[in-house]
């Protein structure tokens, strides 16, 4: 081959260390534009994060292939952001492909397939589908008893998302043996998991709100907002606390602190109508 041959083909074809040095930069940028999407996430700035999750899922796809747990995790991102943005569809979209991209580096059983799930079924609960949702949250319950065996905090939690879409749904004599087993759960493991206390609060809080036993749902529903008050402000879980706690106050006589907290709920929901329809009726409702 000529020298100009030669010189040709090392700008085709790079070398073997500079294909490795190729792929870690890669990865590198990767894991840049993923922490930085889920900082973005995490404070609530989805605009923001956006564009960010969007690069960062390119470039797995691009590096790691469609059926890498890296590329399936960024999908996962991504799907978030566009979930809490209120475009529903195209988030189910993208948890549908993540839960496939894990079904590919993941085992049938393994429990990290429940994160993916878990997330499906809430885009799905969002949009009215409660049967779907059901079913992905019942999958991931079963992921969760046989890993963990069912004396277990992923067991309890699996039983607290459960039981919230049974509430959402409003199948409430479904929910109940559903709290009480995961208390029941809870009293012998000796811990619990934050997220799910913060669902299960928020779910008894409907629950005695439904019943009409006003002094009962004021705890919950203030347990329920104390442990989500972390959250971002425009989080759609805090607003669901925070109206939960106002109708609490304003059966209870707290009228001005109740309508205060429901005005508050009722900005996060009209700020991204379509992330929770279902949540910016019953703020209305409890505006009224």
């Amino acid at each position: 081959m000529t020298g100009r041959g030669w010189l040709a083909a090392a700008l085709v074809l790079p070398t073997a260390p500079c294909l490795a040095a190729c792929r870690k930069s890669r990865t590198v940028h990767w894991q840049e534009q993923s922490a930085a999407g889920l900082e973005l996430y995490g404070q609530g700035r989805y605009g923001e994060a956006l564009p960010v999750a969007q690069e960062a899922a390119r470039l797995a796809q691009e590096s790691f292939g469609p059926g890498d747990l890296r590329t399936a995790y960024a999908l996962d991102l991504l799907g978030k952001v566009h979930r809490h943005l209120g475009r529903l569809e195209k988030a189910e979209e993208l948890f549908t492909n993540a839960l496939a991209a894990g079904a590919q580096s993941l085992g049938p059983d393994e429990p990290k397939r429940a994160h993916f799930l878990d997330n499906l079924a809430e885009t799905l609960m969002a949009q009215g589908r409660y049967d779907e949702a059901e079913d992905r949250y019942t999958d991931s319950l079963r992921l969760m008893q046989r890993n963990f065996g069912e004396i277990s905090v992923p067991v309890s939690a699996a039983y607290a998302r459960l039981a919230a879409l049974y509430v959402r749904w409003g199948v409430y004599e479904q929910a109940k043996p559903l709290i009480s087993r995961l208390r029941d759960i809870d009293a012998r493991v000796g811990s619990s998991d934050e997220t799910a206390d913060a669902s299960v609060a928020a779910s008894v809080c409907a629950l005695e709100l439904r019943a009409g036993s006003a002094e009962d749902a004021l705890s919950a529903c203030d347990r329920a907002l104390t442990k989500r008050r972390r959250l971002p402000k425009n989080s759609l879980d805090r607003a669901e606390a925070l109206r939960g706690a106002g109708l609490a106050q304003l059966r209870t006589g707290g009228v001005e602190e109740g309508a205060r907290r429901i005005r508050e709920a009722l900005a996060v929901y009209r700020e991204r109508p379509a992330a929770d329809p279902a949540g910016l009726l019953e703020s209305l409702l409890a505006a009224a």
